[in-house]
């Protein structure tokens, strides 16, 4: 690895090895045990993480108030002033119109189901009447089917 690379995976990456890619980690530590240069890049690297890493400097509340109150006393009454404001010219937005709430967007599946289904309930409850008077018609006869079962010849060998 040269100090070039290095330096662009330190840039990349930062300073945490763990971060840079697993082919990358062994060349950079070979370099950092070999080259000067190398560690104070890596040093200034792990200084500016370590920089980055800090969430919020710690000032009492006293300390927050003050700052807060410098940093609104210093900002401009109009943050545009208005020929600036006037020279812009004026953006038109398009904006879509909203759908009524009353209509919303169905697929083709509920707008045939939905208004259909007292038919199709009553669809469903004719095709089970007529299927069971159907069946209830036929004439059914016991006895094939008690002699393919065997149990008539069984009642009549052990029945007399």
């Amino acid at each position: 690895m040269t100090p070039e690379e290095f330096k662009a995976l330190l840039d990349t990456y930062g300073a945490d090895l763990t971060c840079w890619p697993h082919g990358r980690r062994q060349s950079a530590q070979r370099l950092l045990a070999e080259s000067g240069a190398a560690r104070d890049a890596f040093a200034a690297a792990q200084e500016f993480d370590d920089l980055l890493a800090v969430r919020e400097p710690s000032l009492d509340g006293a300390a927050r108030r003050r700052l807060t109150d410098a940093i609104l006393d210093n900002l401009p009454e109009d943050p545009m002033p208005r020929q600036t404001r006037a020279a812009q010219p004026v953006r038109q937005t398009v904006r879509p119109t909203p759908r009524p709430a009353s209509r919303p967007n169905l697929g083709i599946g509920a707008l045939v189901l939905r208004p259909l289904a007292p038919l199709w309930v009553g669809c469903l409850g004719m095709g089970l009447a007529v299927g069971i008077a159907i069946y209830a018609a036929q004439p059914h006869s016991v006895a094939p089917a008690q002699a393919e079962s065997g149990l008539i010849e069984t009642w009549a060998m052990y029945g007399r």
